[in-house]
């Protein structure tokens, strides 16, 4: 299994989220092999991100972006997630997380940072594009402080890119969270039964319909899916 996301849409939270305790649910034949990808929505942000609140009037117009901050909060409630997007105050480049999670791999901690990441920025207003504040979320996931420094110092001497890391290569994935099994795949949170017959049935033919409550490059925000 191939999950592609990005730590500043909040639509991959929940998503993710949902996949995760929907895997749970699932009896032990049923066990996946998570492979995570990266795909940064907002990838000419500068490294230190900008203020949230302009960006996001400039780009949806002040009501507007109240709404869609409404709607993500009562979709992520339903789920038991206590999203405070109004807390937010930069938006955040997701950039040097993602470079961080390859670290996370190599240390058996990748599946616990990437939730870590997006409970800080989402629930707790962490700006995740500070090196200093990700060496504390990796620390919550017990891995070694000093390495984890020197791992991001050595990539921001180095601006690393995504684009051309072979490892993340998400040529053709153009929303997130997609959930990729072997030829069949969903884009978007999906109702946690749909998501759960499409685990069941992963290994048929049939294709589910395209999932809603996505987001797309430069647009954190997209139309809610159906609880």
């Amino acid at each position: 299994m191939v999950v592609t996301f990005d730590f500043v849409c909040p639509w991959s939270y929940i998503g993710i989220n949902r996949l995760l305790r929907t895997l749970d649910s699932l009896s032990s034949d049923f066990e996946w092999d998570i492979k995570w990808r990266s795909r940064e929505i907002n990838p000419t942000l500068p490294a230190a991100g900008v203020d949230r609140i302009a960006y996001r009037r400039e780009k949806y117009g002040e009501q507007r972006g109240r709404m869609l901050d409404a709607q993500v909060e009562a979709q992520a409630r339903y789920d038991g997630l206590r999203l405070n997007m109004n807390s937010i105050r930069t938006q955040a480049s997701s950039h040097l997380a993602h470079q961080l999670r390859v670290l996370a791999r190599k240390r058996n901690r990748e599946q616990q940072f990437v939730m870590a990441v997006f409970k800080g920025y989402f629930e707790s207003a962490v700006n995740i594009g500070e090196a200093d504040e990700l060496v504390q979320i990796a620390a919550s996931v017990h891995m070694d402080p000093v390495e984890v420094r020197n791992y991001l110092a050595e990539r921001m001497r180095g601006g690393t890119s995504l684009s051309t890391s072979q490892e993340d290569n998400v040529d053709g994935i153009h929303a997130v969270p997609h959930v990729q099994i072997g030829e069949l795949s969903v884009v978007g949170v999906r109702p946690a039964r749909e998501l759960r017959e499409f685990l069941v049935r992963a290994t048929h033919s049939d294709l589910p319909p395209p999932g809603q409550g996505f987001c797309a490059p430069d647009d954190e925000d997209c139309p809610s899916s159906p609880m």
